[in-house]
């Protein structure tokens, strides 16, 4: 499976809620969505912003703004793929989550990259799905903006650790994971949260950017490219379970008229 950015699929449901997690309160949105996945059977991890922030200093970093998740899956086993990618949609639709963004890869969408949800909270519970067998040594991750690679020898050994806000997996050696992800800086606060697709915001070897629409600064090509996406969900190819997504939320705001009367 080669990185093709004709092969994306991106649906951006509504705007993203950026207020930092000095404003809002993260950890019952991280107990929450983990819990929904642990409910559904499927493996995570901490990644990105709150793996750092847990190792580091045994919390959330005040300027982030999202909790970011890993879950690892097998590029080899495409029909797995799919059962996953509609077990986690139903999984957060039916607990009154609204989809932010959802990316998919392949001819048939049939490869989950990222789904991020919110709730009342406003905070985005951001999963990032990585795979085995496109690379030797990694689980690879393919974004619109590029590729992120973590190695299979962290990724292999995941362990649990009781930080302030629960007990949660994460990579190990969880030192040498963060520097290969963020640079030998990693333990040294920034103050800001990074980008970590902008050229100098990221020293570790995770990230490896591609001219992609969104890169290129060319509007024109990036609005064609979105219409033809939004084009293809209509037509909800493979009857994946997206057609549900009306359905869902006329109930539960029939639900919460019930509730209010």
């Amino acid at each position: 499976m080669n990185y093709d950015y004709n092969k994306f699929f991106i649906y951006n449901f509504r705007k993203w809620p950026f207020a930092d997690f000095s404003i809002r309160r993260p950890a019952p949105v991280l107990e929450e969505g983990c819990k929904i996945l642990e409910n559904i059977g499927v493996d995570y991890f901490l990644i990105c912003g709150v793996a750092l922030g847990f190792h580091r200093s045994d919390d959330f970093i005040p300027y982030d703004s999202d909790i970011d998740i890993g879950i690892r899956l097998d590029a080899s086993k495409p029909s797995e793929c799919i059962r996953v990618k509609n077990a986690v949609w139903d999984a957060f639709m039916k607990e009154y989550y609204n989809p932010l963004r959802v990316t998919f890869y392949g001819d048939e969408q049939e490869f989950p990259m990222q789904m991020v949800f919110t709730n009342e909270r406003r905070v985005p519970f951001d999963m990032f799905f990585f795979y085995d067998n496109i690379e030797p040594d990694f689980v690879t991750h393919y974004s619109d903006q590029g590729i992120i690679r973590c190695k299979k020898e962290h990724i292999d050994n995941i362990k649990k650790v009781k930080y302030k806000h629960g007990t949660y997996p994460i990579p190990t050696p969880t030192d040498e994971f963060l520097e290969f992800y963020y640079g030998p800086n990693w333990k040294v606060p920034s103050g800001k949260k990074k980008l970590e697709w902008a050229d100098e915001a990221n020293t570790g070897k995770s990230f490896e950017i591609k001219n992609t629409p969104w890169r290129t600064g060319n509007e024109d090509l990036y609005r064609e490219y979105t219409r033809k996406k939004i084009e293809q969900m209509i037509l909800d190819k493979e009857g994946a379970s997206f057609g549900k997504f009306a359905k869902w939320q006329k109930e539960r705001k029939d639900a919460t008229k019930r509730s209010n009367t």
